[in-house]
């Protein structure tokens, strides 16, 4: 993935499009629910190959981190796009915000009676691999291998 100097993805102002090389896809979505379709129409051609099951459950993950990021960015009032980043050479999906950011090892797990806060156990369930870092200067990426 093309990035920043400090190892971030580019700002949602910046070419995207441009910065794309052969195997990489970029899109930006506009933080609202109205993005979400999209981003799943975006990445569902990566998972051609795989059998229906694994699809439909990367695909219930990949949509709870695309709300997660679409929550993050209304909680951290940011109108910035939501960058969603396929790199087909590595089988990952990235989903980069710029909300409030968290502290992957300080999270824990949803009580069982929890009536919210139980997406980040529906992604790690579903896709064990997934991964958290944060993205300066605010704001999350949610790193999604995509099988092989």
């Amino acid at each position: 993935m093309t990035m920043t100097a400090d190892g971030q993805v580019p700002e949602s102002g910046d070419d995207q499009s441009a910065s794309a090389t052969p195997g990489e896809h970029l899109l930006a979505i506009e933080a609202d629910p109205s993005g979400l379709g999209e981003a799943r129409d975006f990445v569902r051609p990566m998972l051609n190959g795989r059998d229906a099951d694994s699809d439909t459950l990367f695909l219930i993950a990949f949509t709870e981190v695309v709300v997660n990021a679409i929550d993050a960015h209304a909680a951290a009032g940011s109108n910035e796009s939501i960058v969603i980043w396929i790199d087909t050479a590595d089988r990952v999906i990235e989903v980069a915000d710029r909300g409030a950011g968290f502290d992957p090892a300080k999270r824990t797990v949803a009580d069982v009676d929890a009536t919210n806060g139980r997406g980040l156990d529906i992604i790690s369930a579903l896709v064990p691999e997934a991964m958290w870092r944060p993205n300066a200067p605010q704001g999350t990426v949610c790193v999604l291998p995509y099988g092989g």
